[in-house]
């Protein structure tokens, strides 16, 4: 999102347009939201004005306000926005994002749905990993050998999990890890919260990061028994799918 904020900004200096970018991961409540994103001078302006309006919102999966209220709330005032002048990019798990299909139809009632656009990251790739590795100065194919060796092919292909061998490699130029332990050892860093501010805010929950262990543990089980591969708490994801906790 960083990165493509900067490519607009770059790209819209001549025209005048702007850019917004705004972390909901530390929206704790709607006045939080409001001072933010609707009350920010950089929407005041442009309401004024008629010039393109970039908005790019990370981390909607993280943000403290419930997100069903979160969307309410911004549909309700992009209502009375000039949304002609107006470029949205929001960001969120896809998991997260499942929820939110409200959010989605009643974006694509404001604007054309066919310019409303549903994208989703996939998992990294050989190649990606290859240009991680080359980049870190390893040799990339040796690292790529020791994943292959311990099946570490799934933790390779999420950047957080990616990291972690990055980094354990780092350390004597291998994995010293057994398949085991470092299955183990990147379990308990997921397990653990990465996210800063939520430590700062306090809302990092009530479990330690071993008996969260044990509850993803549970949930592993029930996904295998199952031949699932996702969790949801939704109502009428349990009527579709059976499979609702």
């Amino acid at each position: 999102m960083n990165e493509e904020a900067k490519t607009i900004d770059s790209g819209i200096e001549i025209s005048g347009g702007r850019t917004l970018r705004i972390d909901l991961n530390s929206i704790s409540a709607s006045s939080d939201l409001s001072e933010k994103l609707f009350e920010n001078h950089a929407i005041q302006d442009w309401i004024k004005g008629e010039y393109p309006l970039h908005i790019f919102l990370d981390s909607l999966d993280e943000c403290l306000l419930r997100i069903d209220n979160f969307s309410t709330i911004l549909i309700d005032r992009l209502k009375h926005y000039p949304i002609e002048y107006l470029y949205l990019r929001i960001a969120c798990r896809t998991a997260d994002w499942q929820r939110l299909r409200i959010l989605e139809r009643e974006l694509k009632k404001l604007w054309d749905k066919d310019t409303v656009g549903i994208f989703e990251l996939l998992p990294l790739t050989r190649r990606d990993v290859f240009i991680a590795a080359k980049t870190m100065g390893f040799d990339p194919e040796i690292f790529l050998g020791e994943i292959v060796e311990r099946d570490a092919g799934p933790m390779a292909a999420r950047p957080v999990t990616l990291k972690f061998l990055l980094d354990t490699y780092s350390n004597n130029k291998k994995i010293s890890y057994g398949k085991i332990d470092l299955y183990y050892e990147g379990c308990k860093l997921l397990c653990k919260e990465p996210n800063e501010y939520r430590k700062a805010s306090g809302h990092t929950g009530s479990l330690s990061w071993d008996q969260r262990m044990i509850v993803a543990a549970r949930i592993a089980a029930m996904t295998i028994f199952s031949k699932r591969d996702a969790v949801i708490c939704d109502d009428s994801a349990f009527i579709k799918n059976n499979v609702c906790v």
